[in-house]
């Protein structure tokens, strides 16, 4: 189960605020029989709570600041007065935690209780290092800030790499097919909503199995790497999704693109081979290598699965025709 930390801290500064206002009052009691201390002690309890109010109805740095100061004004004020005066600053130091993310509102809490303490203690070397000691730690906290940030953007970094290799197929470095499955959904999800079209070509290899036993590995990622080219050379929208799927199957997601436009892109593919004029001597229909390539557009109704399988049945479909041949739904 994830924590939520902001929700954490919260908590913790309200557990903060509570644990001042019942310390004051423990402190009030302890000094009724001075009747003249009680206003100071008790000062701080209204803020304590206005603070907590205020803060929940305007959350803002400003805000909290703003009251840190005073409320820390009221306890140094009570300082004099307290009959325990240690607990308080034993309680000012384990803010420390709870103001971690920010030294400001620690330093702004702290400072003014530990120089009211050191005042009456009426030691200034002892003030003065506590001071010195308390800025020390305002600005140690601040870098253990900056470096959690740096090794936060380092992390985020190294997710986006390992996003970007996970989402490519390493050989083409085209998308491979567990995003294009995840864009499918996305795309489908789109056109449904702003009712504009979409069309798919699901393209082959002809007898690339046949290719690939010829000539061999080597030869075949070349082609696979080649194609891959070729393809990126015709479709280069951003919006457009290039996939190689598996055993020489391609796929191209074209958003806001109807049949026809389908069509005319699946035919500059085909012209691309052409002219690439790539031996294919393993091929019982051609010298060269072939593409057979269905084409479905989506329709309302259909869902991501539905169109994908019309668009494999049309490239089934040209593939009993003969090959090397582009099918339209």
């Amino acid at each position: 189960m994830k924590h939520n930390p902001l929700r954490i801290h919260r908590h913790a500064q309200l557990a903060m605020l509570l644990t001042i206002i019942v310390l004051q009052s423990l402190q009030a009691l302890l000094a009724i029989p001075q009747w003249q201390a009680l206003p100071w002690l008790l000062a701080p309890v209204p803020v304590a709570i206005a603070a907590q109010w205020h803060q929940q109805r305007e959350p803002s740095k400003v805000v909290a600041l703003s009251w840190t100061g005073l409320l820390a004004i009221t306890l140094a004020a009570s300082l004099p007065w307290q009959p325990q005066p240690e607990l308080t600053l034993l309680l000012l130091l384990a803010a420390m935690s709870v103001m971690a993310h920010s030294p400001l509102a620690f330093t702004i809490a702290v400072v003014p209780s530990l120089l009211m303490w050191l005042y009456l203690q009426l030691n200034l070397v002892l003030m003065l290092a506590s001071l010195a000691i308390a800025l020390l730690l305002g600005f140690q906290t601040r870098m253990w800030q900056h470096f959690a940030k740096l090794n936060q953007r380092h992390h985020q970094r190294l997710q986006r790499q390992i996003d970007r290799r996970s989402n490519r197929h390493p050989l083409t470095k085209l998308a491979n097919q567990r995003y294009f499955e995840q864009r499918l959904q996305q795309t489908v999800f789109d056109a449904r909503r702003s009712k504009t079209p979409l069309s798919l070509i699901v393209l082959d290899i002809d007898y690339f199995h046949s290719y690939h036993s010829y000539y061999g590995k080597d030869a075949a990622n070349q082609v696979l790497q080649q194609l891959a080219r070729l393809i990126k050379a015709v479709s280069q929208r951003q919006s457009d999704i290039i996939a190689y799927l598996e055993d020489g199957t391609f796929a191209l997601l074209l958003p806001t693109t109807d049949q026809h436009g389908a069509e005319r892109l699946a035919n500059q593919i085909a012209n691309n081979v052409i002219a690439a004029d790539m031996p294919h001597s393993g091929s019982p229909i051609s010298d060269r290598i072939t593409l057979s390539q269905g084409i479905s557009q989506w329709q309302r109704g259909m869902d991501p699965q539905q169109l994908l399988s019309r668009a494999n049945q049309t490239l089934a479909e040209a593939k009993q025709q003969g090959r090397d041949r582009i099918k339209v739904a």
